[in-house]
């Protein structure tokens, strides 16, 4: 309900990683309800869906779409092959919610080594992909290393994915920083967002938003 008064480009609702497993259902529930009133505020409403592994992207999917959800954001991609399967999702839940084929849209989310070593097949892999974004938080906890303020761990990986979306022609996303009541850090992280080529990046609370 907040989310109607922040100015942000795009509402992401989540119901993978910060929904407990038992409230997967009512989570979808929810999001299914609010994306009328989301999009009414003239804001672009996408929802973050569950894996392909966990068993619950197609319910995820079935339940939340309308002719008012602009797209999906997909996270723990590892290849090519992975994103032509969310494509193929899209396609059958177009055809039985009769919306027109490749309006949905697709971020997918590069953050383990796999999708690193992958990400060129990964950016070409389907006409429906929007953006790329980068994911620090899981990227590091892939590798199993520690996750620094200074970030030096995950430079590589980050520039890799600002110049292969770039290569690619998509936009590329920055992943949140996750210390929303530091402005100063806030502000350093997207200077460095924006050195790496990213035009964008998300937010997990609404102080981050800026204008």
């Amino acid at each position: 309900e907040k989310a109607r008064q922040f100015p942000a480009d795009v509402i992401v609702a989540d119901l993978e990683d910060s929904v407990p497993q038992s409230e997967k259902g009512n989570a979808r529930d929810i999001v299914a309800e609010m994306s009328h009133t989301l999009a009414n505020t003239d804001r672009k409403v996408m929802v973050r869906i569950n894996s392909f592994d966990t068993g619950l992207a197609f319910p995820d999917l079935s339940r939340i779409t309308d002719d008012h959800l602009y797209g999906i954001s997909v996270g723990k991609i590892t290849s090519g092959d992975d994103l032509k399967q969310y494509d193929q999702m899209l396609a059958v839940t177009e055809y039985d919610k009769h919306i027109p084929p490749g309006t949905l849209k697709i971020i997918a989310w590069i953050e383990n080594a796999k999708a690193i070593m992958n990400i060129r097949e990964i950016t070409k892999a389907s006409p429906r992909l929007l953006a790329i974004a980068f994911g620090a938080e899981d990227y590091t906890d892939d590798l199993g290393i520690e996750r620094t303020d200074m970030g030096e761990e995950v430079y590589f990986a980050r520039s890799v994915v600002g110049i292969a979306g770039h290569a690619a022609g998509l936009t590329t996303l920055d992943g949140p920083y996750v210390k929303f009541s530091d402005d100063k850090g806030l502000l350093e992280d997207i200077k460095t967002a924006q050195q790496l080529g990213y035009k964008g990046k998300f937010a997990i609370h609404p102080s981050q938003i800026l204008p």
